[in-house]
C-alpha cells in the first residue's frame, strides 16, 4: 500500500513538472552581435540569427551592431523563431525600442503564419500565442527597432494544451459574429471584459456576435490541463465622412466610404461630397477609377494629413463617377504656401520635368518647393520626357522633405508645353519622315517629341 502511494505521489509530482515548467529565451541585440553579421546589407539580402537555450531566431533582411541600442528588422522582412529538441513555444513577446515613436518608423502589416499576433508595427509591443512545436513565421511590411525579444517555451515532453484559435472580422461597423476552436476533447472558457479566463468562466457553446469594442479571452482545457491564454480584440469602427477622418485623431479606428478619382502604383485617393483621403497600399491597387470603396481601418498621417493604409481593409460597393471641377492653377508662389498649410485639392501645375531613377519631379518657376510627381503609373510615365516642360494635372495629397520640400501630387492628366496633349508612341510607316516640333525635317535616332505620319510620338 505505501509503494502504490509512492508511485501515485511520483506521478503527481511528474504531471505537476510537465505542465508547470517553462522556460524563457531573451533575445538582444548582444546575441545577434556574436553571430558575425555586423554591417548587415539593407538590400534584402541579410539574414542575421541568434540562439539562446532551445530557441533560435533568424531575421531575413535585418542587422545588428554595437553602436546601436536596438536591433533592426528592415521592411519586408521574415522574423523565424524555431523551436529545438522539441520543445514547445507557448508565447512570444516582441518589444520595441524608440518608444518615443512608438518604436516603429510607419504604420504596416504583421502577420504569423499560426497561433495568435496581437499588435502592430505601430505598437510598442507585438505578442503571439499559441502552441507550436515547428517554426513560427512572423512577416513585416514595415521596419521594426527591436529592444528584445522573449520567448517562452516547454521542454519536450511536457502536457502542453493548444491555446484555442478565436476567429471573425476584428474592424467592424455594425456587428461581427465570434467563434473559437480547439483541439478535439478541448473545454473552451471564454471572458470579454479583459480579464484572463478560468475554468468559472464563460463556457463556449458555440459562436457569438459582439456589437462594440472588445477583447475576447480563451483558455482551452484538457483532463484538467489548461493552455495558455488566447486573445483577439475586436474594434467597432466609427463611420465618417471623408472631411472627418481628414480631421480625427491618429489611431482612430474608422469607416469610410468613396469614390476612387486618382491612382498611383501605391495607392489611391478617395473623394465624397465633403473631401479627400489618402489610402495608401504600398502595392499596385486592384480599384479602377469611379470605383465606391467602403474602407475600414485605423488612421495615421503623412505630411501633416492623415490617411489610411494597407493595413486597413476595402471593399467595391459599387460604381460612382465623381466631377472634381476646374483645376486650381498654382503658380511657385501658391505652391510654397500650400506646403506650409496642406490640404488635399484638385490643381494644375507646371514645370520642366526631371527623371532620376523612379523619381519624376517638376522645377516648377519662382517655386522653392519641388513638384513629385507620386508614384506615376506607366500611362503617365508614357507621356513623360526628362528636360521638358509640361502642365499636370492631379490631386495635391501632401507635403514630403526636410531640406528640400516636395508637394506631391497624383497626375489624372499630362499636357506638354507644345500644347500636345497625351502624345504616344505610333508608326504607322516606318519610312516616314520625321520632323521637330519646329516643322524641321530631323534624323530618325533624335531624341524627344517628334512627328511622324502626322502624328506626335516619344523618340527615347
Amino acid at each position: 500500500m505505501k509503494q502504490l502511494l509512492r508511485l501515485t505521489f511520483l506521478a503527481l509530482v511528474a504531471m505537476v513538472c510537465n505542465t508547470a515548467m517553462a522556460d524563457e529565451a531573451t533575445f538582444t541585440k548582444d546575441q545577434f552581435s556574436g553571430q558575425g553579421v555586423l554591417g548587415g546589407k539593407t538590400d534584402g539580402t541579410s539574414t542575421i540569427t541568434a540562439s539562446v537555450g532551445d530557441i533560435k531566431i533568424s531575421e531575413f533582411n535585418g542587422y545588428s551592431k554595437p553602436s546601436n541600442a536596438y536591433f533592426q528588422l528592415y521592411a519586408n522582412g521574415l522574423l523565424t523563431i524555431s523551436p529545438l529538441n522539441g520543445v514547445t513555444i507557448t508565447d512570444v513577446v516582441i518589444t520595441a525600442n524608440k518608444t518615443d515613436y512608438n518604436g516603429y518608423q510607419s504604420s504596416g502589416v504583421v502577420e504569423a503564419n499560426v497561433g495568435t499576433l496581437t499588435g502592430s508595427t505601430t505598437s510598442k509591443e507585438i505578442v503571439w500565442t499559441g502552441t507550436s512545436t515547428s517554426d513560427i513565421t512572423i512577416s513585416h511590411t514595415k521596419q521594426m527597432r527591436v529592444d528584445k525579444i522573449v520567448v517562452t517555451y516547454s521542454p519536450a515532453g511536457a502536457v502542453v494544451v493548444k491555446v484555442p484559435t478565436i476567429s471573425g472580422e476584428t474592424i467592424f461597423d455594425n456587428e461581427t459574429e465570434v467563434t473559437i476552436a480547439a483541439e478535439d476533447g478541448a473545454s473552451i472558457y471564454y471572458t470579454t471584459d479583459n480579464t484572463d479566463p478560468t475554468t468559472g468562466s464563460t463556457p463556449y457553446t458555440g459562436a457569438f456576435k459582439v456589437s462594440a469594442t472588445t477583447t475576447v479571452k480563451a483558455i482551452a482545457v484538457v483532463s484538467g490541463n489548461a493552455s495558455s491564454v488566447s486573445s483577439k480584440t475586436f474594434t467597432k469602427a466609427e463611420t465618417m465622412t471623408l472631411a472627418q477622418a481628414q480631421k480625427a485623431e491618429v489611431g482612430t479606428v474608422c469607416s469610410v466610404q468613396g469614390i476612387v478619382v486618382a491612382k498611383c502604383t501605391k495607392g489611391v485617393l478617395l473623394a465624397d461630397n465633403t473631401g479627400y483621403l489618402y489610402y495608401y497600399l504600398n502595392s499596385l491597387p486592384e480599384f479602377d477609377i469611379n470605383d465606391n470603396l467602403k474602407v475600414m481601418g485605423s488612421l495615421s498621417t503623412y505630411g501633416g494629413l492623415n490617411q489610411l493604409t494597407n493595413s486597413a481593409v476595402a471593399t467595391k460597393v459599387g460604381s460612382n463617377s465623381f466631377e472634381p471641377g476646374q483645376a486650381e492653377v498654382m503658380d511657385g508662389a501658391a505652391v510654397d504656401a500650400w506646403v506650409a498649410n496642406p490640404s488635399i485639392k484638385y490643381v494644375q501645375l507646371s514645370g520642366t520635368l526631371n527623371i532620376s531613377g523612379s523619381y519624376y519631379n517638376l522645377a516648377i518657376e519662382n517655386a522653392t518647393t519641388v513638384g513629385s510627381i507620386l508614384y506615376p503609373t506607366d500611362d503617365i510615365k508614357s507621356l513623360l520626357e526628362t528636360g521638358n516642360s509640361y502642365k499636370v494635372n492631379g490631386y495635391l495629397v501632401y507635403p514630403s522633405g526636410s531640406a528640400t520640400k516636395y508637394a506631391n501630387i497624383i497626375v489624372t492628366s499630362v499636357t506638354s508645353a507644345t500644347g500636345i496633349n497625351g502624345v504616344v508612341a505610333d508608326e504607322v510607316n516606318a519610312d516616314a519622315p520625321v520632323y521637330n516640333l519646329a516643322g524641321q525635317r530631323v534624323n530618325k535616332n533624335v531624341k524627344g517629341i517628334l512627328i511622324k505620319n502626322g502624328k506626335a510620338f516619344i523618340n527615347k
